[in-house]
């Protein structure tokens, strides 16, 4: 009778592990008001899909830089039209009229030493290799 729940107990250690580390990954953007007054909404919230998204150019209409937009990933989920989207859906509640990519930038998720040394070029090296990206974006209003 033990046995079988013990080998039932380590047969779902896998199952938990997997649902664990899917869980890490977080879908929340986090939005960062250029204005404190504002507390981070500068119109009604609106459809994702009514956020102008701007990638290798600006608009071409005036605009107001209301905001920042930041959005982490490990690297190795790394899928930018599904981080755009993810961007654009935080804008989309602070109901700002569009945002403008600004760049990706790589950090390590933990201490910036690897627990073993690796041999490079002759070299011991213990720097480990970055492993998230973080995304950021401003947060734009047309001016009229």
């Amino acid at each position: 009778m033990k046995n079988k729940i013990v080998k039932k107990i380590i047969a779902l250690i896998p199952i938990f592990a997997l649902v664990f580390l899917c869980s890490c990954e977080s879908v929340n953007a986090s939005f960062w008001p250029l204005d404190k007054s504002s507390n981070g909404v500068f119109g009604s919230p609106k459809k994702a899909s009514e956020v102008d998204l701007f990638i290798t150019q600006h608009p071409s209409y005036k605009y107001k830089e209301v905001g920042i937009i930041t959005y982490e990933t490990f690297s190795a989920y790394n899928d930018e039209a599904s981080v755009y989207q993810i961007m654009r859906e935080r804008a989309a509640k602070a109901g700002v009229d569009g945002i403008i990519i600004m760049n990706a930038q790589e950090f390590r998720s933990s201490p910036a030493f690897a627990p073993y040394p690796r041999k490079r070029r002759g070299l011991y090296e213990r720097y480990a290799p970055p492993d998230m990206y973080r995304y950021r974006a401003t947060a734009i209003m047309k001016v009229k």
